[in-house]
């Protein structure tokens, strides 16, 4: 049986386990954010969410695909780690809106997640490049959007109908939430190409300090906890060198991943370099 077989029945069955509800439930946009615990705590990325936007535009909302396997999970009770999360996530980037009218996040996205923030970012009136939906100062604009395309716009304001999740999905399975977002993408040919840094936070959390005399044993335990949610990265060559690069780092607790991760979330452009990396 395929790896990618594996994985999809994994997510079926956690869903299943922790669906609150059979029915799906349609969600404003507002009140969802990306889950920290979801990608590895990978953001949202401005770049995926224009080219989004872009393809969206160019080929028509399909409110059939928006409408097929959302997934979110519920914030704890009285926990703010979502809206705080996509708060400063979203902090002092003029592409990425963090919130909506003042709304509070309280679900958190594993799957759909660049197409809420495209709601948001419309919501938001954010500045582009794209002429056709927005106003007279370059801002997108719902009301704009209304007279390109209605459905789109009346999702923007009300959401996609989402199948969610309990929070104890998190406590009880903590790559649960990782392994549900990686089936959703193995059915896609465009996959999201994982970010290294991603790999990096999740390396991270699974290797303390070792010794020479451990390493070995570290590594092979690591390796097969991330086969199932980022095999592209496990497979490569180098994967042993990022490895190493983690335990020299310190590993668990180690102060400048979560530095690394911010910069490369600012200043890279993941769709860029994979193509660079591609030629």
């Amino acid at each position: 049986m395929s790896e990618a077989v594996l994985l999809v029945r994994k997510a079926l069955a956690l869903r299943a386990k922790y669906r609150v509800s059979t029915d799906k439930v349609r969600v404003a946009p507002g009140h969802i954010g990306f889950h920290p615990a979801n990608t590895n705590g990978e953001p949202p990325s401005a770049e995926r969410c224009i080219a989004l936007l872009e393809n969206i535009l160019g080929g028509g909302f399909d409110p059939g695909e928006a409408d097929c396997n959302g997934v979110l999970m519920q914030s704890r009770p009285m926990d703010a780690s979502i809206h705080d999360f996509n708060m400063k996530s979203c902090e002092g980037n003029p592409n990425l809106t963090p919130s909506v009218d003042g709304m509070v996040m309280s679900y958190g996205t594993l799957s759909h997640s660049h197409l809420n923030q495209v709601f948001k970012n419309i919501l938001g009136k954010i500045s582009v490049k794209t002429e056709r939906i927005t106003d007279s100062q370059g801002r997108l604009s719902i009301a704009t959007l209304e007279t390109h395309d209605p459905v789109f716009a009346k999702y923007c304001r009300e959401g996609v109908l989402w199948e969610v999740l309990s929070h104890k999905l998190q406590e009880e399975e903590p790559d649960g939430p990782n392994i549900i977002q990686a089936a959703g993408n193995s059915t896609h040919a465009a996959a999201m190409m994982p970010h290294e840094t991603e790999a990096i936070a999740a390396l991270s959390r699974l290797c303390g300090p070792s010794t020479a005399v451990t390493v070995r044993v570290s590594f092979e335990s690591a390796k097969q906890k991330m086969q199932l949610t980022l095999p592209l990265i496990v497979d490569d060559p180098d994967f042993v060198n990022m490895f190493r690069f983690v335990v020299d780092l310190g590993g668990d607790g180690a102060p400048f991943v979560p530095d690394l991760r911010e910069f490369t979330f600012r200043f890279v452009n993941p769709q860029a370099r994979y193509e660079t990396i591609m030629l």
